[in-house]
């Protein structure tokens, strides 16, 4: 007979819920903080709550898996702050803030109270004195959420944040089984709430910070929606540094955002994610493990899988391989999800671009979910074995978009949807009130196909055209960008290939802007094979109109 690891510890009334005042920077009052015993986490906690209230028990278990030293804490806000201290100070290297075979559960209680809660525990490791220390905090034990009605029954649900400075590492026995999980070392403002006026969280790093989570090779995530609230089981990992070689499995969204400042909003199963200061690390995010989960019905959405990067002075190239995306349940909606892919700007309502270059790497990876990837200047497929799109996928880059499969390797777009490749740089065609519009310039796109395999299931699409922009006075130029797609010894396969290097001056009031073609070219040497059933391709030179005076040349 199974236990509820909550009916061993003495209970006290739900203590009236209060609200703290202070939103200082943390410091710790470590002679007030509450004593550790055998428990999960292994620290203390400060009992001066800066925002709402929790009561902590701590039961030292049974010493066997089917009763682990636990720490539960019972959330009476329904949003909470809790600073905690671990109790190792004079050590050195990663902090194990959770020890394996040790469970730590949240809940809001059996004794009544809120019936959803969100709780921010901030972690701050120091040494004897109480200074704080440049250290990371490790999880390896198992993390809970859990949601009781009146009648005591639970339910997953539950929102639980971490915030850590230095770094957190999520080690290869540890496992998040919550309503939804933050894991970030860039502190959050507590401004008004854990949230601000338009439900967004606003995570404020500092300048030049090099913390990160780290998530290990058998680490698992996992969250679920509470069947009572429908609310996003979402997973959010922030810091300058991300490394995801764990599984991550969500009844929501996942967002892996590498940046110092950034706001990011819920809505819908999807993210909004407003970058105001990136990272400077040269990666910024490292993916070799698995992101996504199982699409449901619960929360009415198609969730989404966003990586966004964005480089603050340096170029930074986002390194990929692994699975990303969801898989369809029975009763799913009919796109399975999505994965956005974004370096060197945010996603949605307010997004900030970058001022440094931002690339995205891709090598041995299979997306289950429709890819939209997107970056500043390159995005380059590189398998060492396989590649697949499961679904339609689209790389769109500033600069250039480079395609290889050497040494045997894959690239599979098998599906109906066949692969999109856009490159364009440049202005969009619209009007501008400047006097002159900006010149757009197409990319270049690089299909190299040494002795590997490229194949699609419908179409390849190529788009490196390019667009000037419209103005009051004169348009701007369009230039078509330059294709090369070459097979020397491997085989290119699709249904159709529909490439585009046109370009199109943008319309002026007083002069149209010119419109001048780029080049395309296709080979395959003796022994390869390109086997398309059509192909259609355009190179020309559009000029723009004018309303009042004379019009561009093409």
């Amino acid at each position: 007979m199974s236990m509820n690891p909550l009916s061993r510890i003495r209970r006290r009334p739900a203590p009236a819920i209060r609200a703290g005042a202070s939103l200082a920077a943390i410091s710790l009052a470590i002679a007030l903080a509450q004593p550790a015993q055998a428990q999960s986490f292994n620290g203390t906690y400060n009992p001066t709550f800066p925002l709402g209230f929790a009561n902590i028990f701590t039961s030292p278990g049974g010493g066997t898996p089917a009763t682990p030293p636990t720490t539960t804490i019972e959330v009476y806000s329904p949003q909470t702050v809790i600073d905690w201290t671990p109790n190792d100070t004079t050590g050195t290297g990663t902090v194990n803030f959770q020890p394996a075979g040790t469970t730590a559960i949240f809940t809001n209680g059996t004794t009544g109270g809120v019936t959803d809660f969100t709780v921010l525990n901030r972690i701050v490791p120091t040494d004897p004195n109480g200074a704080p220390q440049s250290r990371a905090i490790a999880f390896n034990g198992a993390v809970q959420s859990l949601i009781y009605d009146i009648n005591a029954n639970s339910a997953p649900g539950g929102h639980v944040w971490f915030y850590s400075p230095t770094g957190i590492v999520v080690g290869s026995t540890a496992k998040f089984d919550v309503g939804s999980l933050v894991l970030t070392t860039d502190p959050i403002d507590l401004t008004d709430g854990l949230f601000g006026t338009n439900g967004e969280i606003r995570f404020r790093g500092n300048p030049g910070s090099t913390g990160y989570v780290q998530i290990n090779s058998g680490a698992q995530i996992a969250t679920q929606i509470n069947p009572a609230t429908l609310g996003s089981a979402y997973v959010a990992l922030v810091a300058p540094h991300i490394e995801q070689g764990g599984t991550i499995a969500a009844d929501g969204p996942v967002a892996l955002v590498a940046a110092e400042q950034v706001d990011i909003t819920i809505n819908a199963g999807l993210f909004d994610i407003a970058v105001t200061q990136g990272t400077s690390d040269g990666n910024g995010i490292v993916h070799t493990g698995s992101t996504g989960g199982p699409t449901t019905v619960a929360s009415g959405s198609s969730p989404q899988v966003a990586l966004v990067a964005v480089p603050k002075n340096d170029g930074m190239t986002m390194l990929l391989s692994g699975t990303m995306g969801y898989t369809p349940a029975t009763v799913a909606s009919p796109d399975g999800g999505a994965v956005v892919l974004s370096a060197g700007n945010g996603l949605g309502y307010d997004s900030t671009g970058a001022a440094a270059t931002g690339n995205i790497t891709i090598g041995d990876a299979v997306f289950t979910s429709a890819l939209k990837a997107s970056a500043s200047d390159t995005i380059s497929v590189t398998p060492a074995n396989l590649t697949q799109f499961n679904k339609a996928a689209t790389l769109s880059a500033l600069q250039k978009v480079d395609i290889t499969a050497a040494d045997g390797a894959i690239i599979d777009a098998q599906n109906s949807l066949g692969l999109s490749l856009d490159v364009y740089t440049g202005t969009d065609n619209f009007l501008d009130a400047s006097s002159v519009g900006g010149d757009g310039m197409g990319g270049t796109i690089a299909i190299d196909i040494g002795d590997g395999t490229l194949s699609t299931a419908l179409s390849l699409e190529i788009d490196a055209s390019g667009s000037g922009g419209a103005s009051y006075g004169q348009g701007g130029n369009g230039i078509g960008g330059t294709v090369g797609i070459a097979a020397s010894q491997g085989t290119i396969t699709t249904g159709s290939l529909d490439l585009h290097v046109s370009g199109s001056g943008g319309s002026g009031d007083v002069t149209g802007g010119n419109g001048s073609g780029g080049s395309a070219s296709l080979s395959a040497a003796q022994g390869a094979t390109a086997d398309f059933q059509s192909i259609y391709a355009d190179a020309y030179g559009y000029g723009g109109t004018s309303y009042y005076g004379t019009g561009g040349n093409g």
